[in-house]
Protein backbone atom coordinates (compact mmCIF):
# COMPACT_ATOMS: atom_id res chain seq x y z
CA UNK A 1 0.00 0.00 0.00
CA UNK A 2 1.28 3.46 -0.82
CA UNK A 3 2.10 5.60 2.17
CA UNK A 4 2.72 9.30 2.91
CA UNK A 5 6.24 10.57 2.36
CA UNK A 6 8.33 12.46 4.89
CA UNK A 7 10.77 15.19 3.86
CA UNK A 8 13.64 12.77 3.16
CA UNK A 9 11.38 10.51 1.08
CA UNK A 10 10.14 13.50 -0.92
CA UNK A 11 13.66 14.71 -1.66
CA UNK A 12 14.72 11.23 -2.78
CA UNK A 13 11.65 11.06 -5.04
CA UNK A 14 12.48 14.50 -6.44
CA UNK A 15 16.03 13.36 -7.27
CA UNK A 16 14.59 10.36 -9.11
CA UNK A 17 12.18 12.63 -10.99
CA UNK A 18 15.16 14.64 -12.20
CA UNK A 19 17.31 11.60 -13.02
CA UNK A 20 15.15 8.46 -13.36
CA UNK A 21 18.04 5.99 -13.70
CA UNK A 22 20.34 7.62 -11.14
CA UNK A 23 22.17 5.08 -8.99
CA UNK A 24 21.59 5.00 -5.24
CA UNK A 25 25.13 6.35 -4.83
CA UNK A 26 24.42 9.31 -7.13
CA UNK A 27 21.19 10.13 -5.29
CA UNK A 28 22.99 9.90 -1.94
CA UNK A 29 25.78 12.22 -3.13
CA UNK A 30 23.23 14.72 -4.47
CA UNK A 31 21.24 14.89 -1.22
CA UNK A 32 24.07 14.51 1.28
CA UNK A 33 22.72 11.18 2.57
CA UNK A 34 24.29 7.80 3.05
CA UNK A 35 23.78 5.28 0.28
CA UNK A 36 22.31 2.88 2.84
CA UNK A 37 19.65 5.47 3.76
CA UNK A 38 18.71 6.01 0.11
CA UNK A 39 18.35 2.27 -0.53
CA UNK A 40 16.31 1.77 2.64
CA UNK A 41 13.98 4.64 1.77
CA UNK A 42 13.69 4.34 -2.02
CA UNK A 43 13.45 0.59 -2.62
CA UNK A 44 10.07 0.21 -0.81
CA UNK A 45 8.68 3.14 -2.83
CA UNK A 46 9.25 1.21 -6.03
CA UNK A 47 8.00 -2.03 -4.50
CA UNK A 48 4.63 -0.59 -3.44
CA UNK A 49 4.15 1.45 -6.62
CA UNK A 50 4.62 4.88 -5.06
CA UNK A 51 7.38 5.43 -7.62
CA UNK A 52 7.48 3.99 -11.13
CA UNK A 53 10.04 4.65 -13.83
CA UNK A 54 9.16 4.32 -17.48
CA UNK A 55 10.21 5.48 -20.95
CA UNK A 56 8.31 7.68 -23.38
CA UNK A 57 9.11 7.83 -27.10
CA UNK A 58 9.70 11.19 -28.74
CA UNK A 59 7.31 11.30 -31.73
CA UNK A 60 9.71 13.64 -33.53
CA UNK A 61 12.10 10.67 -33.83
CA UNK A 62 9.41 8.15 -34.82
CA UNK A 63 7.86 9.50 -38.03
CA UNK A 64 4.91 7.09 -37.98
CA UNK A 65 3.66 8.45 -34.61
CA UNK A 66 1.12 11.28 -34.64
CA UNK A 67 0.98 13.10 -31.26
CA UNK A 68 -2.42 14.66 -30.57
CA UNK A 69 -3.91 16.35 -27.51
CA UNK A 70 -7.70 16.12 -27.34
CA UNK A 71 -10.19 18.08 -25.23
CA UNK A 72 -13.29 15.90 -25.11
CA UNK A 73 -16.64 17.15 -23.79
CA UNK A 74 -18.71 14.38 -22.19
CA UNK A 75 -21.93 13.89 -20.30
CA UNK A 76 -20.88 14.28 -16.63
CA UNK A 77 -22.59 11.06 -15.53
CA UNK A 78 -20.55 9.09 -18.08
CA UNK A 79 -17.22 10.87 -17.87
CA UNK A 80 -15.45 8.30 -15.70
CA UNK A 81 -16.46 5.46 -18.02
CA UNK A 82 -15.15 7.39 -21.03
CA UNK A 83 -11.92 8.34 -19.22
CA UNK A 84 -11.22 4.74 -18.22
CA UNK A 85 -12.00 3.49 -21.73
CA UNK A 86 -9.46 5.97 -23.09
CA UNK A 87 -6.92 4.95 -20.43
CA UNK A 88 -7.18 1.29 -21.45
CA UNK A 89 -6.04 2.16 -24.96
CA UNK A 90 -2.37 1.49 -25.53
CA UNK A 91 -1.96 4.67 -27.60
CA UNK A 92 -2.92 7.11 -24.79
CA UNK A 93 -0.16 8.64 -22.67
CA UNK A 94 -2.12 10.99 -20.37
CA UNK A 95 -5.83 10.97 -19.47
CA UNK A 96 -7.15 13.65 -17.08
CA UNK A 97 -10.62 14.80 -16.03
CA UNK A 98 -10.81 18.59 -16.13
CA UNK A 99 -12.83 21.62 -15.18
CA UNK A 100 -16.37 21.13 -13.98
CA UNK A 101 -16.34 17.36 -14.47
CA UNK A 102 -17.58 17.39 -18.07
CA UNK A 103 -14.27 17.48 -19.96
CA UNK A 104 -11.38 15.08 -20.53
CA UNK A 105 -7.90 15.98 -21.69
CA UNK A 106 -5.83 13.21 -23.22
CA UNK A 107 -2.63 12.86 -25.20
CA UNK A 108 -2.46 10.20 -27.91
CA UNK A 109 0.54 8.84 -29.77
CA UNK A 110 -1.35 7.49 -32.77
CA UNK A 111 0.17 4.90 -35.08
CA UNK A 112 -0.15 6.74 -38.39
CA UNK A 113 -2.92 8.49 -40.35
CA UNK A 114 -5.23 5.47 -40.40
CA UNK A 115 -5.25 5.29 -36.59
CA UNK A 116 -5.82 9.06 -36.38
CA UNK A 117 -8.73 8.95 -38.80
CA UNK A 118 -10.27 5.95 -37.07
CA UNK A 119 -10.19 7.79 -33.75
CA UNK A 120 -11.57 11.11 -35.00
CA UNK A 121 -13.97 9.88 -37.66
CA UNK A 122 -15.19 6.58 -36.17
CA UNK A 123 -14.44 5.96 -32.49
CA UNK A 124 -15.31 9.33 -30.97
CA UNK A 125 -18.44 9.95 -33.10
CA UNK A 126 -19.72 6.47 -32.18
CA UNK A 127 -19.45 7.16 -28.43
CA UNK A 128 -22.85 8.37 -27.23
CA UNK A 129 -21.44 9.96 -24.06
CA UNK A 130 -19.13 12.23 -26.08
CA UNK A 131 -20.67 15.57 -27.03
CA UNK A 132 -17.78 17.30 -28.84
CA UNK A 133 -14.01 17.60 -28.96
CA UNK A 134 -11.15 19.73 -30.20
CA UNK A 135 -7.92 18.20 -31.51
CA UNK A 136 -4.47 19.77 -31.15
CA UNK A 137 -1.50 18.19 -32.92
CA UNK A 138 1.68 18.57 -30.84
CA UNK A 139 4.15 20.42 -33.05
CA UNK A 140 7.06 20.71 -30.62
CA UNK A 141 7.59 19.63 -27.02
CA UNK A 142 9.96 21.78 -24.94
CA UNK A 143 12.10 19.48 -22.76
CA UNK A 144 13.08 22.05 -20.11
CA UNK A 145 9.78 21.32 -18.36
CA UNK A 146 10.83 17.72 -17.70
CA UNK A 147 13.28 18.96 -15.03
CA UNK A 148 10.37 19.63 -12.62
CA UNK A 149 11.21 18.58 -9.03
CA UNK A 150 8.41 20.24 -6.99
CA UNK A 151 10.98 22.74 -5.73
CA UNK A 152 12.47 20.08 -3.44
CA UNK A 153 15.99 20.29 -4.87
CA UNK A 154 18.22 23.34 -4.87
CA UNK A 155 19.95 24.38 -8.11
CA UNK A 156 23.23 23.16 -6.61
CA UNK A 157 21.76 19.74 -5.81
CA UNK A 158 20.26 19.49 -9.27
CA UNK A 159 23.61 20.38 -10.83
CA UNK A 160 25.31 17.60 -8.84
CA UNK A 161 22.78 15.11 -10.14
CA UNK A 162 22.44 16.25 -13.76
CA UNK A 163 25.39 17.52 -15.80
CA UNK A 164 25.09 20.93 -17.41
CA UNK A 165 22.73 20.64 -20.38
CA UNK A 166 24.40 20.08 -23.71
CA UNK A 167 22.88 20.29 -27.17
CA UNK A 168 21.24 16.98 -28.08
CA UNK A 169 23.13 14.76 -30.42
CA UNK A 170 21.63 13.76 -33.74
CA UNK A 171 19.31 10.78 -33.25
CA UNK A 172 21.24 7.59 -33.86
CA UNK A 173 20.06 5.48 -36.80
CA UNK A 174 17.55 2.91 -35.51
CA UNK A 175 18.84 -0.54 -34.72
CA UNK A 176 17.00 -3.83 -34.44
CA UNK A 177 17.52 -3.92 -30.65
CA UNK A 178 15.77 -0.58 -30.09
CA UNK A 179 12.23 -1.93 -30.08
CA UNK A 180 13.00 -4.51 -27.41
CA UNK A 181 14.99 -2.00 -25.33
CA UNK A 182 12.21 0.58 -25.41
CA UNK A 183 9.57 -2.03 -24.57
CA UNK A 184 11.58 -3.19 -21.55
CA UNK A 185 12.21 0.37 -20.37
CA UNK A 186 8.53 1.25 -20.74
CA UNK A 187 7.69 -1.57 -18.33
CA UNK A 188 10.48 -0.65 -15.89
CA UNK A 189 12.76 2.27 -16.62
CA UNK A 190 15.26 1.11 -13.99
CA UNK A 191 15.70 -2.36 -15.48
CA UNK A 192 19.33 -3.45 -15.19
CA UNK A 193 21.54 -3.46 -18.25
CA UNK A 194 21.87 -7.23 -17.87
CA UNK A 195 18.10 -7.65 -18.10
CA UNK A 196 17.87 -5.15 -20.96
CA UNK A 197 20.50 -7.17 -22.81
CA UNK A 198 18.57 -10.38 -22.21
CA UNK A 199 15.33 -8.85 -23.51
CA UNK A 200 17.05 -7.39 -26.57
CA UNK A 201 19.23 -10.41 -27.33
CA UNK A 202 22.48 -8.48 -27.05
CA UNK A 203 25.24 -7.74 -24.53
CA UNK A 204 24.97 -5.50 -21.48
CA UNK A 205 27.60 -3.16 -22.94
CA UNK A 206 25.66 -2.81 -26.20
CA UNK A 207 22.41 -2.24 -24.29
CA UNK A 208 24.05 0.51 -22.24
CA UNK A 209 25.58 2.22 -25.26
CA UNK A 210 22.32 2.02 -27.17
CA UNK A 211 20.27 3.42 -24.30
CA UNK A 212 22.74 6.29 -23.89
CA UNK A 213 22.44 7.04 -27.62
CA UNK A 214 18.63 7.01 -27.50
CA UNK A 215 18.54 9.36 -24.50
CA UNK A 216 21.24 11.75 -25.79
CA UNK A 217 19.47 11.94 -29.14
CA UNK A 218 16.15 12.60 -27.33
CA UNK A 219 14.53 9.67 -29.11
CA UNK A 220 13.43 8.38 -25.70
CA UNK A 221 12.72 10.24 -22.48
CA UNK A 222 13.02 8.43 -19.15
CA UNK A 223 10.39 9.51 -16.63
CA UNK A 224 9.62 8.78 -12.98
CA UNK A 225 5.91 8.74 -12.15
CA UNK A 226 4.57 9.64 -8.67
CA UNK A 227 1.37 11.05 -7.22
CA UNK A 228 2.28 14.74 -7.13
CA UNK A 229 0.23 15.39 -4.00
CA UNK A 230 2.75 13.26 -2.09
CA UNK A 231 5.37 15.86 -3.02
CA UNK A 232 3.23 18.78 -1.85
CA UNK A 233 1.78 19.73 -5.25
CA UNK A 234 -1.94 19.76 -4.50
CA UNK A 235 -3.10 21.88 -7.46
CA UNK A 236 -2.65 20.80 -11.07
CA UNK A 237 -3.96 22.67 -14.08
CA UNK A 238 -3.69 22.81 -17.85
CA UNK A 239 -3.28 26.16 -19.58
CA UNK A 240 -4.42 26.45 -23.19
CA UNK A 241 -2.69 29.62 -24.36
CA UNK A 242 -3.14 31.62 -27.53
CA UNK A 243 0.14 33.28 -28.59
CA UNK A 244 1.00 35.34 -31.65
CA UNK A 245 3.20 33.20 -33.94
CA UNK A 246 6.14 35.60 -33.72
CA UNK A 247 6.14 35.37 -29.92
CA UNK A 248 5.42 31.64 -29.62
CA UNK A 249 9.01 30.39 -29.36
CA UNK A 250 10.05 32.89 -26.70
CA UNK A 251 6.90 32.32 -24.63
CA UNK A 252 7.35 28.54 -24.78
CA UNK A 253 11.01 28.70 -23.79
CA UNK A 254 10.25 31.04 -20.89
CA UNK A 255 7.34 29.02 -19.51
CA UNK A 256 8.98 25.61 -20.01
CA UNK A 257 11.82 26.66 -17.70
CA UNK A 258 9.51 27.79 -14.87
CA UNK A 259 9.73 25.58 -11.74
CA UNK A 260 5.95 25.01 -11.67
CA UNK A 261 5.72 23.79 -15.30
CA UNK A 262 5.79 20.02 -15.93
CA UNK A 263 4.93 19.96 -19.64
CA UNK A 264 4.95 22.54 -22.41
CA UNK A 265 4.22 22.03 -26.11
CA UNK A 266 3.37 24.12 -29.15
CA UNK A 267 0.22 22.85 -30.85
CA UNK A 268 -2.21 23.37 -33.67
CA UNK A 269 -5.80 24.35 -32.92
CA UNK A 270 -7.61 27.25 -31.25
CA UNK A 271 -4.80 27.52 -28.66
CA UNK A 272 -1.24 27.07 -29.89
CA UNK A 273 0.52 26.42 -26.58
CA UNK A 274 -0.46 23.89 -23.91
CA UNK A 275 1.16 24.06 -20.48
CA UNK A 276 0.76 21.60 -17.58
CA UNK A 277 1.28 23.07 -14.11
CA UNK A 278 1.75 21.59 -10.65
CA UNK A 279 1.64 24.02 -7.73
CA UNK A 280 1.24 23.82 -3.98
CA UNK A 281 -2.16 25.54 -3.91
CA UNK A 282 -4.55 27.84 -5.76
CA UNK A 283 -2.78 30.96 -4.50
CA UNK A 284 0.45 29.77 -6.13
CA UNK A 285 -1.46 29.06 -9.36
CA UNK A 286 -2.83 32.61 -9.27
CA UNK A 287 0.68 34.00 -8.75
CA UNK A 288 1.94 32.01 -11.74
CA UNK A 289 -0.77 33.46 -13.98
CA UNK A 290 -0.13 37.04 -12.88
CA UNK A 291 3.65 36.99 -12.44
CA UNK A 292 4.86 34.43 -15.03
CA UNK A 293 2.24 34.54 -17.80
CA UNK A 294 1.04 38.12 -17.37
CA UNK A 295 4.28 39.91 -18.40
CA UNK A 296 4.79 37.81 -21.55
CA UNK A 297 4.39 39.60 -24.87
CA UNK A 298 2.15 38.12 -27.52
CA UNK A 299 -0.41 36.36 -25.30
CA UNK A 300 -3.83 36.76 -26.91
CA UNK A 301 -5.96 34.35 -24.83
CA UNK A 302 -5.66 31.86 -21.99
CA UNK A 303 -7.97 29.11 -20.75
CA UNK A 304 -7.03 27.72 -17.32
CA UNK A 305 -8.56 24.32 -16.52
CA UNK A 306 -7.88 22.66 -13.15
CA UNK A 307 -7.37 18.90 -13.05
CA UNK A 308 -10.03 17.11 -11.02
CA UNK A 309 -8.65 13.59 -11.40
CA UNK A 310 -5.81 11.82 -13.17
CA UNK A 311 -6.79 8.51 -14.74
CA UNK A 312 -3.58 7.78 -16.66
CA UNK A 313 -0.19 9.41 -16.54
CA UNK A 314 2.93 8.48 -18.52
CA UNK A 315 1.27 5.28 -19.63
CA UNK A 316 0.23 4.18 -16.10
CA UNK A 317 -3.46 3.72 -15.34
CA UNK A 318 -4.36 5.01 -11.90
CA UNK A 319 -7.14 3.56 -9.80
Amino acid sequence: MRHPLDETDRRIAAALLASPRASWREVARCLGLSERTVVRRAAPLYTDGTLRTTAVRNPACFPHLIPIALRIRCRPNKIRQVAHALARRTDTVWVDILGGGDEISTIFFLDGPDARNALLLRDLPATDAVDSWTAHTLLRVFPNAFRWTAGLLSPQELARLIPAPTPPTAPAPPLAVDTALIAALTEDGRTTYTELARRAGTTALTARRRLDALVRGQAVRLATEVDLALLGAHTEALLWVGVRPGALGKAAQTLSGHPHVRFCAATTGPANLVVALATADLDTLYAFLTDAVGPLDGITAIDTTPLLATVKRTGLIRH
